[in-house]
């Protein structure tokens, strides 16, 4: 059997199934993980609620930032409900795993944030971008004279 996610791809057979995993975590709401499989999966202690969803890759223009669409089924109206307490907008971890080895992440994205989230009876749909380092503020802190006056000079 395969130990791991490239060893499986390169496998002419597989016993393993490849499980995507994500983690969307949104300011102070607890962290909603769910597994693309038909049933609950632990991974590394951590409990992933079994959700049909597709991610969808796109192409890459020379102009444009490169996003992913996400797609997951509605299948319960908690979704909306967890939606609906975001405050800005959240992050999120793609990871994947096989079914045989869950606890080993073999490939993880982890600088993604969900935007334009729209929803209806049937699914719940956004876009994944990239994270822009490049506006994110460096540190937390500012050193001042107030802050910090032995810093200061005079």
């Amino acid at each position: 059997m395969p130990a791991t996610l490239v060893e499986a791809v390169n496998a002419s057979t597989t016993g393993s199934a490849f499980l995507t995993l994500l983690t969307i975590t949104a300011g102070a709401l607890p962290p909603l993980r769910v597994v693309n499989d038909l049933q609950p999966l632990v991974s590394r202690g951590l409990t992933f609620i079994a959700y049909p969803f597709s991610i969808v890759l796109a192409s890459s223009l020379a102009d444009a930032q490169p996003t992913v669409s996400l797609t997951i089924d509605n299948v319960s109206q908690d979704l909306i409900e967890y939606i609906r307490g975001f405050e800005d907008a959240p992050t999120v971890k793609v990871e994947m795993v096989l079914s045989s080895s869950p606890d080993r992440v073999d490939r993880a994205i982890n600088f993604l944030r969900l935007s334009s989230v729209t929803y209806d009876a049937l699914k719940v749909s956004g876009t994944l971008m990239p994270i822009d380092f490049l506006t994110a503020r460096a540190v937390d802190e500012i050193y001042s004279g107030t802050s910090y006056p032995s810093l200061v000079w005079g």
